[in-house]
């Protein structure tokens, strides 16, 4: 008894447009071109978030002919895309052909040739019980009585072969994340003076807002890396009060706001502590010498003026009213703390001075990506199921008879991981044979 391991795969047959978008060769062409557009992306700054204008970068022969192939803006570019659209018909493809196995036999399979007497009967008993145990029971494939040839399949594993298909889909949905993050995702930036009205005007790297959002810095802080505390509108009205800070962004709406840069613009806040008698409580107040009224539950206050050279010390001068009652007028003291107090005992509210601060601007990064979470569990159900592929390859396995000799054949998505699989199998129904002819034998004497 002769074996022999081969890999036929006839010459003259051209591969349908199937086999080709899902073969090898395709899925290697596809995965080089996206590195190389990941690679292209790092090494060529890009317009949306290259912190040094591209003018600056390179001369106006070598940046023009960038921007027109998209090499300045990569992952947004018509081939870019297209080469998206090339990964997902290779997936779809893939997906495709794992189930278009297992009623006809494979062109291009591993293969393993016996030279054998076994009658047909003879041999459906060895497959039958070669396979118990180890394969899904098998089934007849395909009988030719012209030929005599009897073709007998099994799959290996009841699920194995829903495994690359998983992995494939999972495929899928990674690059729907990916091209939702292109068609829905925003970046932008905004820059904002504390206490000055709301800003609408935004630097944008990539996407629209579609939304009518304008922003106020309401109160930043440099100490702890750095905070900001936004008022959010939307249409003109206030819809949402955000604490952004370092390390900590906040959300609202599909967006997220991350905290940026903090510097001084050329503004001057005044702080003033005040104290409510009536809920007991002391809270801090900044504002603007001149700007508009300062609110307080059930008061305003304005400051009409600050003096920094009296001989008494810093002093400003407020303008007070309480509900609809008249306005009163009155200093306050940075060296005088209690002197509001004292002066003005029957006040609801009291002031001390504390000194005056710079204003301070902040940058807000106003990110959307729609795809994100899809992205996140698209790329760890495809890990999954890649190692599951790999534990479990899910081979499928023709049993060929024809005259006098026996063809064992196997088939998988990745043949690669098939490969060492195939070898035992075919050692241990090479000895399986071996013993069933012994058998034949023994039993004719």
């Amino acid at each position: 008894m002769k074996a022999r391991r081969s890999n036929p795969g006839s010459a003259s047959s051209r591969p349908g447009l199937l086999r080709t978008f899902a073969g090898p060769g395709f899925s290697a062409a596809v995965l080089l071109a996206g590195i190389g557009v990941c690679v292209l992306g790092l090494v060529i700054p890009q317009d949306p978030t290259s912190p040094v204008p591209l003018e600056k970068i390179f001369t106006p022969e070598i940046l023009y002919p960038l921007r027109k192939a998209g090499f300045t803006d990569i992952f947004h570019s018509g081939w870019f895309i297209f080469v998206l659209l090339l990964g997902v018909l290779n997936l779809l493809a893939g997906a495709v052909a794992a189930f278009r196995s297992g009623s006809r036999r494979p062109e291009d399979a591993l293969r393993a040739d016996f030279s054998s007497t076994l009658g047909k009967e003879g041999f459906r008993a060895l497959v039958a019980e070669f396979c118990r145990g180890r394969f899904r029971p098998t089934r007849v494939a395909r009988e030719e009585k012209g030929s005599g040839e009897l073709l007998l399949s099994a799959q290996e594993g009841r699920f194995s072969r829903f495994f690359p298909v998983l992995a494939r889909v999972s495929g899928l949905v990674l690059l729907g994340g990916i091209a939702a993050g292109i068609i829905g995702g925003f970046e932008g930036q905004v820059v904002l003076n504390e206490g000055a009205p709301a800003v609408r005007e935004l630097q944008v790297g990539r996407g629209r807002l579609r939304r009518d959002f304008s922003f106020q810095a309401v109160r930043v802080q440099r100490d702890g890396g750095g905070r900001s505390r936004i008022q959010l509108f939307e249409g003109g009205e206030p819809v949402k009060a955000l604490e952004v800070a370092e390390g900590r962004p906040a959300r609202f709406g599909g967006f997220t706001f991350f905290q940026g840069a903090i510097g001084t613009n050329a503004r001057t806040l005044q702080r003033f502590s005040v104290e409510d008698r009536e809920a007991g409580v002391t809270r801090g107040l900044e504002g603007e010498s001149g700007a508009g009224a300062l609110e307080l539950p059930g008061a305003s206050v304005r400051i009409l003026g600050l003096d920094q050279n009296s001989e008494t010390g810093p002093s400003a001068q407020l303008e007070y009213r309480e509900g609809s009652g008249p306005a009163e007028r009155f200093w306050v003291f940075v060296n005088y703390p209690k002197y509001d107090a004292i002066h003005r005992k029957k006040s609801r509210y009291v002031f001390v001075y504390e000194g005056a601060r710079p204003g301070y601007s902040t940058e807000l990064r106003i990110v959307r990506e729609p795809g994100a979470a899809v992205m996140a569990f698209a790329a760890g159900a495809l890990a999954l199921f890649l190692l599951l592929t790999l534990l479990a390859p899910g081979g499928r396995y023709w049993f060929s008879r024809k005259g006098g000799r026996i063809s064992l054949l196997a088939e998988a998505p990745w043949p690669v991981l098939l490969e060492p699989r195939f070898e035992l199998v075919r050692k241990a129904f090479e000895a399986r044979l071996a013993k069933a002819e012994a058998e034949v034998k023994h039993a004719a004497e």
